[in-house]
């Protein structure tokens, strides 16, 4: 597969098969999963390894910033041994190097990239720190995207899924809409006014609560009322 794409950077999507995860999933599988580092064994080292072995599948611009920044990243992975810890230092410098990637990419390429973001989603139901991660994702790529249908989707899609009664979640939602706000304010303002008046609005049976999925869990108004402002607060 590598050596094909490197003879045909034209046809990457076209030399992989059916059962190959396209780019675009296997980017946003990896590098969140890297918001994580010291998981599973030290698992950030091995997707660095993987990344830069798989490089050659993506298209060149994307390939020349992460032969610049990979091997640095693996430098700071093999240096703080396994870390204990969910790799709060780490995460930092993994969404620059997405946003880097996802400014480079094609419009298409960036639409791909959300839609495995979203696809994925599910499967951090109960992994709060990897949620935010796909959050913070989903708000980088809201940004780069002129998509309107795009972003109102992703905005609902967070604010929907969002726990909270938990702060790491709450604090990537937040850079989420933020991050979109910077491209697509009126759209986010929307959203924001929606849900505040929403909360303030009585509850009624099949309204607005209904709405939220099972990782919401017993989120008070207070709770909610909280999110919202912290999302302001990033616009």
């Amino acid at each position: 597969l590598v050596r094909k794409s490197e003879q045909k950077q034209g046809t990457i999507f076209a030399d992989l098969s059916p059962s190959t995860p396209r780019p675009p999933a296997l980017l946003a599988r990896l590098l969140v999963v890297l918001c994580a580092p010291f998981r599973w064994g030290g698992v950030g080292r091995k997707v660095v390894t993987l990344l830069r072995s798989v490089t050659p599948l993506f298209p060149l611009s994307i390939q020349t910033i992460w032969e610049r920044d990979l091997p640095s990243l693996l430098e700071v992975l093999e240096s703080a041994g396994f870390g204990g810890n969910d790799g709060a230092d780490v995460t930092g410098r993994v969404v620059s190097l997405f946003q880097q990637t996802i400014e480079t990419a094609d419009a298409d390429f960036r639409v791909a990239v959300g839609d495995a973001l979203q696809q994925q989603c599910d499967l951090y139901a109960k992994d709060h720190v990897l949620k935010a991660a796909v959050y913070r994702f989903l708000g980088v790529v809201m940004q780069a995207t002129h998509d309107q249908h795009f972003v109102r989707l992703k905005l609902e899609l967070i604010y929907g899924q969002l726990d909270h009664t938990n702060t790491q979640e709450k604090v990537g939602a937040a850079f989420a809409f933020g991050a979109a706000s910077c491209s697509h304010l009126a759209t986010v303002l929307t959203k924001l006014d929606h849900a505040q008046q929403l909360i303030a609005a009585p509850k009624r049976s099949g309204g607005f609560f209904s709405g939220f999925s099972r990782d919401a869990g017993f989120a008070d108004t207070e709770q909610i009322q909280t999110s919202i402002l912290l999302m302001y607060g990033h616009v």
